[in-house]
């Protein structure tokens, strides 16, 4: 009988649907549900102190070592003298409040304060493996008390500022303005001076392979270079050299050989 057939089948095949049915709630049922994602909150950055976000550019208590590249001194009477080697710490004969020492990388600037006493005396001792550049306003002074041995170096004065310095140099670069003074000695391959106002360049014992030198105002100078020197003055002052320099170039008035 064709009839009892069907039904055997819908039967068999609402048996299948009822168990695929039941095997997929089982696997949606074991199915973690997906996390849906959050959106990110930043915490607040916490402010940084002055003095951790600028460490170097801040008054420092000097008894660290230093490697100091460029040294800028200001200020009133007191001598910085320098020393080449290793990094120490700045050494200070004398009242140490009347020095404040600043650094903001390799520069290192030490602002000098009068004594109110006229008797007192001021020296502060500054020792470093390489030097880029010296410069020196108001009344202070800079020393070497041994040969400072660079390949370059950057010399600039104003004010009434006096260097006293003894150089084994590759390529020098002097400006003097005010009443500055330097009094420069040893060896130096390349020197190029810029002089002016009513300064002094005393640079007759250093000696130089070439010299250039430009020089207005009342400023004076003395030089020495055995190969090349170039000498201009559009100042009232005088300019003398010493030797016999190869190649001698003059132009302006007030030039003259040591003895003419």
């Amino acid at each position: 009988d064709p009839a009892p057939a069907r039904r055997s089948r819908r039967r068999w095949v609402g048996l299948g649907g009822v168990v695929a049915a039941a095997a997929l709630v089982a696997v949606v049922t074991q199915t973690p549900p997906r996390e849906v994602p959050r959106p990110t909150t930043l915490a607040p950055e916490a402010p940084v102190a002055p003095a951790e976000r600028d460490e170097e550019a801040r008054d420092f208590v000097p008894d660290t070592a230093l490697a100091v590249r460029q040294l800028v001194v200001r200020g009133g009477a007191g001598t910085v003298h320098v020393h080449q080697g290793a990094a120490r710490p700045i050494d200070i004969d004398g009242d140490p409040a009347l020095v404040t020492a600043t650094r903001d990388e390799g520069q290192l600037t030490l602002a000098l304060t009068p004594s109110p006493d006229p008797e007192a005396h001021l020296d502060v001792h500054v020792s470093t493996p390489d030097l880029e550049a010296i410069k020196v306003t108001g009344a202070a002074s800079v020393v070497t008390d041994e040969p400072l041995a660079v390949p370059r170096l950057s010399l600039g004065l104003s004010g009434s500022a006096r260097v006293t310095l003894d150089l084994r140099v590759d390529a020098l670069t002097t400006s003097l303005r005010g009443s500055s003074e330097a009094t420069l000695s040893g060896h130096v391959t390349s020197h190029d001076a810029r002089i002016g106002g009513a300064s002094h360049l005393a640079a007759g014992d250093l000696d130089t392979e070439a010299t250039s030198i430009a020089a207005d105002g009342t400023s004076e100078a003395t030089l020495r270079a055995r190969a090349s020197l170039d000498v201009r003055n559009d100042g009232a002052g005088e300019v003398v050299y010493r030797g016999k320099p190869e190649h001698l170039t003059r132009a302006g008035r007030g030039i003259r050989a040591e003895g003419e």
